[in-house]
């Protein structure tokens, strides 16, 4: 795929490594990254609808 082309350029260019969960992490460790650069963050979007279903619920619930 010509978009993992790219994530590996973008990766050795970078300073730190910022990944969702443990298998990412073990993935960039394969590809022979220090693991002081790789940071485990989380999953943002994920997060996100979790905030959002809750507001959702909300917002439905007073309407009934």
């Amino acid at each position: 795929m010509p978009e993992e082309y790219n994530r590996v350029v973008a990766d050795h260019l970078s300073s730190i490594l910022c990944v969702t969960s443990e298998e990412p992490y073990k993935n960039l460790l394969n590809e022979g990254f220090s693991n002081d650069k790789i940071f485990i963050t989380g999953d943002v979007m994920f997060d996100n609808l979790k905030f959002g279903r809750k507001i959702l619920k909300k917002s439905i619930e007073s309407l009934t």
